[in-house]
């Protein structure tokens, strides 16, 4: 049967199979990545707005044969409101700055 090397990475830390599992074939090797990740999503949630995680399947040969990434953000409406006032203020403040250069007469 074959054998698989996965490689995990939950945004803090790496972690490679040292040990090689066996599956039927490259479609279940990459079904239980997709399983990984999702099991690994739930792990890393409810703690926090934000997480990337990723996953990689070698065949036997050393060669990826599959690579997935997820990434989750969340934020209430307060935190988005208050982006958006930031952003506001942000363009305010480049369009005063805009309007100031073109007000300067070169002479």
């Amino acid at each position: 049967m074959p054998v698989y090397r996965f490689t995990m990475n939950d945004g803090t830390k790496t972690d490679c199979d040292n040990e090689p599992k066996e599956f039927a074939s490259d479609k279940s090797a990459v079904d239980a990545a997709q399983v990984a990740l999702a099991d690994m999503a739930h792990d890393a949630l409810p703690d926090g707005n934000s997480v990337d995680l990723t996953a990689a399947v070698e065949n036997s040969a050393g060669e990826e044969i599959y690579r997935a990434s997820l990434k989750f953000r969340g934020e209430t409406a307060e935190h988005a409101r208050s982006k958006a006032a930031d952003f506001e203020a942000a363009a305010d403040d480049a369009a005063e700055a805009v309007a100031r250069a073109l007000a300067v007469k070169p002479d």
